[in-house]
């Protein structure tokens, strides 16, 4: 008999409330399941590509099932969704955003408790324990039950191609001065130092929470955004400055606010920017000697440096737990109940064995892990503090504001104190309207 385990914990997820099944995998309804998702389900490392080979193999052990879906970009996810629950016509499952839009979406009273389900189903101790946790703390709070099932579990930080590294005699930086360094070095070389994907803004804005984090403590970003302290604070204004200067000095790549974030991703593994800001989402396009054009043995992991006189650590890493999964009460029945616990049952092995990764839910013990998976477990088993991104505790329309002025602050066209006024202006009318 294999030994289920769990791994360690990234993210905190929240779960739906509704209606009870428990039910057996042979007594599943014949009918039609339909998907909202920001992602096709070929999708790797996503929870989405988990989904779409889970399907299969569901489909395979019960003909009658069917899986319809619907791709919307993430840009316009939450408004779809909220016109969907406007028109009463949510679909039975939605790969929806974690932290604020999930607090939103819970507040109508749409979705399925998906915690009390996955109890009552006897499943439940497959979800891992922290990654549940996390999500509880992006959202509904630790004393609240999960409404999202998490959709990976993960940590972020910087990859850096060892054959450019060498061959302009670059040490891994410790600090935020020497990656500065590194960035020139390789800048007067004619090699991006980094290339971040812009036009997906929501990569481009980790480096600022990554700088204020480091600046100001791991809860910097998190405890402005629940009003604990101001954007206008001095650390966040150095974060902001510095970021400008890395992306008007070619530091983020040459034209980085036109570029999306798999063409970065692509860029680095084909050897035309030395760093990538990424998650271990791309640990799966790494491993794969189809996609990695520089080899995986190619690749080194490093957290990002710490700031002089900062009160941050290079053991506090940004982590998620991708897209949760939450189920639409109004058609949650014994077929959707079903799937979602062949999904919560096999996710664990399934992302393992074919991306490298943690989805959040238990898996067999792996023997020879391939390289770049190895190396950033070891990071991860090795993290003391997770942090949350830029937007994660933001409400939708401040997180519009954060992103899409992101664009233009960090392209020199807006100073970071406007940025961040406005930022601080749109956070205060939420809070005064809770």
């Amino acid at each position: 008999m294999k030994r289920r385990i769990l791994a360690f914990a990234v993210m905190a997820v929240m779960l739906c409330c509704g209606s009870v099944f428990a039910v057996a995998e042979e007594s599943v309804q014949s009918r039609t399941i339909t998907l909202l998702t920001h992602a096709s389900l070929d999708t790797p490392s996503e929870l989405s590509g988990v989904i779409g080979g889970l399907a299969e193999e569901y489909k395979a052990l019960h003909p009658e099932f069917n899986l319809e879906y619907e791709i919307v970009p993430l840009t316009n996810l939450v408004g779809k969704v909220k016109t969907l629950v406007a028109t009463e016509s949510l679909p039975d499952i939605i790969l929806y955003e974690p932290g604020i839009p999930l607090v939103e979406l819970v507040e109508t009273g749409k979705l399925v408790n998906l915690e009390e389900e996955l109890v009552k189903m006897g499943v439940w101790d497959y979800v891992d324990p922290q990654v549940a946790d996390l999500l509880k703390s992006m959202s509904v709070g630790l004393d609240e039950p999960l409404y999202g099932l998490p959709g990976g579990q993960h940590i972020e930080g910087i990859f850096y191609n060892k054959q450019i590294f060498e061959a302009h005699q670059l040490e891994v930086p410790k600090t935020l001065d020497e990656l500065l360094a590194v960035c020139e070095t390789l800048r007067a070389a004619n090699i991006d130092p980094f290339l971040f994907g812009g036009k997906d803004k929501w990569h481009s804005t980790r480096l600022i929470s990554n700088l204020a984090n480091r600046i100001m403590g791991y809860t910097a970003t998190a405890d402005a955004s629940d009003g604990k302290r101001s954007f206008l604070d001095e650390g966040f204004v150095q974060a902001c400055t510095i970021a400008q200067e890395m992306g008007v000095n070619g530091y983020m790549g040459i034209g980085f606010n036109s570029v999306e974030f798999n063409t970065a991703v692509e860029t680095f593994l084909n050897g035309g920017c030395a760093m990538l800001y990424t998650g271990t989402f791309s640990v799966g396009n790494m491993n794969d000697p189809e996609l990695c054009a520089i080899g995986a043995e190619n690749i080194g992991f490093f957290s990002f440096p710490t700031v002089e006189g900062g009160l941050g650590s290079d053991k506090d890493y940004v982590a998620h737990a991708g897209q949760v999964l939450v189920a639409s009460k109004a058609t949650y029945d014994e077929a959707v109940a079903d799937f979602i616990k062949y999904i919560v049952t096999h996710a664990g092995n399934y992302s393992m064995e074919n991306y490298q990764w943690l989805m959040g839910y238990a898996y067999d013990p792996v023997e020879d892990l391939p390289p770049v998976t190895q190396l950033v477990l070891e990071a991860k088993d090795g993290a003391e503090n997770l942090m949350l991104w830029w937007e994660t505790r933001m409400d939708s329309k401040t997180t519009d504001v954060a992103k899409d002025n992101a664009q233009l602050m960090l392209a020199g066209e807006m100073d970071p104190v406007t940025y961040l006024q406005m930022i601080q202006d749109s956070t205060d009318e939420y809070l005064g309207g809770k």
